[in-house]
């Protein structure tokens, strides 16, 4: 190679180097700019709570504004880097009581069902097509047919085939379509918001076996912990279309311990939402939720081609060492701060969601009776809501293999697992159940007494 060639090599690579620097410098500037507008709307939201809440008293107003705001990345709640209070978000940004950001905090955005934007049609959305297959193996064959039925007219109106339009445009003919009818995307009336690994799963298809039910398009939204930025219009985008009878209905168990997620749906959505929240030994939950992100990490580890031969050795008591890694101290102390740990305060999560709702908007639902009587629990429910009496006691038997509750008559009987079980459950020495249950003893007897039930794992 020439001279020449050599210095016009590494004069290019040098102005490589330095798009890439300018790219990634203003890739963080736009990440940062993003982080404090999310972080003006929640400081908006905190302060719009406290006045529509009486239950936001005097002593716990100035906590509440001045609380850090936590930047959670992922899907972990215990990264609390980059913490910052009103004040200080402030003094960082620089402003006075005049400038636009601040004059944010004080106006309010509550927004109404009927001003927002149809989310499918107005964005390009990588699920549109996911979103499309699920509407259609959620409606009944009746309602399909109708649909298809009007379709097929406005294709050969506008000599158009509907189905090689783009998922955008196919979603502008099926919105309006089933609006005509009478079916509709609304916001949520009751959500499941947790706890993780305590029957969500279960709870969610037997609910929605109800008539009066419209289950979300997807398994669990997101919207008030991970997609919150996205806007309620994109949150109602996710939404099953329901009559005006219909009670629309989300599940995401995440929301139970997503500190801010009461307060983004206080402002959100309807004055009447009421919230399921499953529950069940803390110990139990804890094994449940290790054996869940275990086999979470092996499929990633194998992009998803699991041979489950190689997991036919794994031994519990090998699982049980690796999870009494995770979850306690080296001085053999619970380790409080870890999550999983964390997720099964019960009582800690609900004091948060009870400084913005009463009691009597949650009904608790156990893990243990929901799995040994399903029908008694969604009696409950329907109780709890309002909804028509629908279950009854010859819906349902008990299935001895799958040790839980199904339903005759159903396609798919039983609830699917959340977990696909090919790695043992872990097996714990008496030492480690009996400190971790001692852990947990205070604090399930908090949650006893804002609940006012109990339950027999309480004692354990």
């Amino acid at each position: 190679m020439s001279l020449i060639n050599k210095k016009i090599l590494i004069l290019s690579c040098c102005a490589l180097t330095l798009l890439m620097i300018s790219y990634v410098s203003l890739r963080l500037n736009d990440s940062t700019e993003a982080g404090f507008q999310n972080d003006r709307k929640r400081l908006s939201y905190r302060k719009k709570a406290i006045l529509r809440n009486p239950a936001l008293n005097n002593k716990i107003q100035k906590p509440l504004l001045d609380k850090p705001l936590s930047r959670s990345s992922g899907n972990r709640e215990n990264n609390t880097s980059g913490e910052l209070s009103y004040g200080e978000y402030v003094k960082t940004k620089q402003l006075n009581l005049d400038t636009p950001a601040v004059q944010y905090l004080n106006h309010s955005s509550t927004t109404k069902q009927k001003d927002l934007v149809e989310y499918l049609v107005e964005t390009k959305d990588p699920r549109s097509e996911r979103l499309i297959k699920k509407l259609y193996s959620t409606i009944s064959d009746d309602l399909y047919q109708k649909l298809f039925t009007k379709i097929k007219r406005i294709e050969e109106a506008k000599h158009i085939t509907f189905r090689n339009l783009p998922f955008q445009k196919q979603w502008k003919v099926l919105i309006p379509t089933m609006k005509e009818l009478g079916y509709e995307q609304r916001l949520p009336r009751v959500i499941n918001i947790g706890s993780k690994k305590s029957g969500t799963n279960a709870f969610g298809f037997f609910f929605q076996q109800h008539p009066q039910v419209c289950h979300s398009l997807g398994n669990e939204v997101h919207y008030f912990d991970w997609n919150h930025e996205k806007g309620t219009a994109y949150y109602k985008s996710r939404m099953g279309f329901a009559t005006g009878n219909q009670f629309s209905f989300e599940k995401t168990p995440r929301y139970f311990v997503t500190e801010d997620a009461p307060l983004f749906i206080l402002e959100e959505l309807p004055e009447d939402i009421k919230f399921i929240l499953c529950v069940r030994d803390p110990v139990d939950r804890a094994i449940s939720d290790f054996r869940h992100e275990s086999e979470l990490t092996e499929r990633r580890n194998s992009k998803g081609r699991i041979n489950h031969a190689k997991y036919l050795s794994k031994d519990g008591q090998i699982q049980g060492l690796k999870f009494e890694k995770l979850v306690m101290t080296p001085n053999g102390e619970v380790n409080a701060s870890n999550e999983i740990i964390q997720t099964s305060l019960y009582s800690k999560h609900l004091k948060n969601w009870l400084k913005y709702y009463s009691r009597d908007r949650f009904l608790i639902i156990n893990h243990d009776n929901l799995q040994d009587d399903a029908y008694n629990e969604l009696k409950r429910v329907e109780m709890f809501l309002g909804l028509k009496p629908y279950f009854t006691k010859d819906m349902f038997y008990y299935d001895e293999k799958r040790h839980g509750s199904c339903m005759k008559g159903k396609p798919r009987p039983c609830p699917a697992k959340s977990t696909p079980g090919f790695l043992p459950k872990a097996q714990l020495s008496p030492y480690i159940s009996k400190k971790l249950h001692d852990f947990y003893r205070p604090y399930n007897n908090e949650f006893s007494k804002l609940i006012g039930q109990r339950f027999d794992w309480m004692d354990r």
